[in-house]
């Protein structure tokens, strides 16, 4: 396949209002979304544990945090791949359908982490500890931070090269790694978002 125009350009600052706008509503549901179910969840007696026990002998490296943030990177990349208004609407809209059916597994599946506690120290400490706030302590099955990472990877795909295509699948498996690596999710929580990801981008 040969791919005429460039991966990445200038889209334009009508277009580029426009996505903004796009990403602000998206990411005002998510916190609404993910935000309240753990806050729900937080209150409930019981907590699933999803995961075998072997996965709690997977290592933590703080080092990771860097692969798993830079999930921020693939949206702040996505209004100069997407650069039509159809094109970037259809990934608003999947990443809404995502948010919303993982809104509703996170208050019907309250699932709880299985790694301890643990205190992270050194150059990566102020980073891990930021981000691990942020992802808060309930909302697990299925992991949004995986279903985002595949939703933004079947956008960009039909404007990517083969290499870059490679580049872009190693860049989502090495996020999707990055969720054990960091002890945030489970392989449970990583299957089942990419799942929910590629069904919503179905939509």
């Amino acid at each position: 396949m040969i791919v005429e125009e460039p991966f990445v350009a200038w889209p334009g600052w009508r277009h580029l209002a426009y996505a903004t706008g796009l990403i602000l509503l998206v990411s005002i549901l998510f916190f609404i979304v993910y935000g309240g179910a753990d806050y729900l969840t937080a209150r409930r007696a019981h907590h699933f544990q999803l995961f075998v026990p072997v996965e709690l002998s997977i290592p933590l490296w703080p080092w990771t945090i860097v692969v798993y943030d830079s999930l921020y990177l693939f949206f702040l990349l996505a209004p100069f791949v997407l650069r039509t208004d159809d094109s970037f609407r259809r990934l608003a809209r999947s990443a809404m359908v995502t948010i919303l059916f993982a809104g509703v597994c996170f208050l019907l599946i309250p699932a709880k982490l299985g790694f301890p506690a643990m205190s992270v120290t050194g150059r990566f400490q102020t980073l891990f500890e930021l981000s691990d706030r942020i992802n808060l302590d309930y909302n697990l099955v299925p992991s949004l931070h995986v279903g985002l990472t595949v939703l933004c990877l079947l956008a960009f795909w039909p404007r990517a090269s083969a290499p870059l295509r490679a580049a872009l699948s190693l860049w989502a498996l090495a996020l999707a790694s990055s969720t054990l690596l960091t002890h945030q999710h489970h392989v449970l929580d990583v299957a089942s978002g990419a799942g929910v990801a590629a069904w919503a981008a179905r939509r």
